[in-house]
């Protein structure tokens, strides 16, 4: 099991879609990454959601102490050591260059281990078809690249991540598919029987 919880593919409590999508051999490599994807997004954001990432980035670089002391009263200890990692790589406080390094260092962690755990499922043990699933997953994670520094870059910075709220689509209601049908109906009577 992954230390970091935004990486840990194998949890199918974290990963619901991405479990459930490799686990049905009827779905595309293209939705399987989709959902792997999908999953990812909503943890990493939820998890951007807490404090702002400044609070450790702002202790890198000074002394050991005081980052020891930023990282484990950090909610998240997971991102407050991917913040640190990041910057024992990059040795630049810039929230951008850090950012760029994190969303790398967690696409790869999260590509490298959903290639191993898709290896599992029998329908992913073919060459072939796995290679086509890490292809696609790869094009779909590094499309997401952009906002994932982005993000990131914003929280490193200080600012707050607000909360995406999907748009629901709203359910008509039976009586408004009843009314729809029986408008159609009338059309379809007053053109004499003909479709418009």
């Amino acid at each position: 099991m992954a230390e970091n919880e935004i990486l840990d593919v194998g949890s199918s409590r974290r990963y619901r879609r991405w479990h459930k999508a490799l686990a049905d051999p009827n779905c595309s490599p293209s939705e399987v990454a989709e959902s792997l994807v999908e999953d990812f997004g909503a943890i990493f954001m939820k998890k951007l959601r807490g404090p702002p990432l400044h609070i450790v980035l702002k202790a890198c670089g000074d002394d050991r102490k005081a980052l020891q002391e930023a990282v484990s009263s950090f909610k998240d200890r997971d991102l407050a050591k991917l913040v640190e990692q990041a910057f024992a790589i990059t040795r630049s406080k810039d929230p951008l260059t850090v950012a760029k390094k994190i969303a790398e260092l967690l696409i790869d962690g999260v590509l490298g281990q959903s290639n191993r755990y898709a290896l599992r499922h029998e329908h992913f043990v073919d060459a072939a078809h796995h290679q086509v699933l890490d292809q696609v997953a790869t094009e779909k994670m590094e499309a997401r690249r952009l906002s994932l520094v982005e993000s990131l870059a914003a929280s490193l910075r200080g600012e707050r991540i607000p909360r995406q709220y999907k748009r629901r689509l709203r359910t008509p209601s039976p009586e408004s598919v009843v009314m729809s049908s029986l408008m159609q109906g009338m059309q379809v009577q007053s053109n004499g029987g003909r479709r418009v």
